[in-house]
């Protein structure tokens, strides 16, 4: 986590606009891998939008 926020730190300094995207929610455990990319939102000040598959699928 120090090593992502150092290096978004970096280009935040030098980028009017950093756009971040995060894990694709296929790795073993979703639920982690959702956890991680809203501690990283969290720390990097973000606002988070989940976009998942919606085709297809009831609501």
């Amino acid at each position: 986590m120090q090593l992502i926020l150092n290096k978004y730190m970096l280009l935040d300094q030098k980028c009017d606009i950093v756009l971040c995207a995060g894990a694709d929610y296929d790795g073993l455990v979703p639920s982690l891998e959702f956890d991680f990319n809203a501690d990283v939102a969290n720390n990097f000040g973000c606002t988070s939008a989940v976009v998942v598959k919606g085709f297809e699928r009831s609501l």
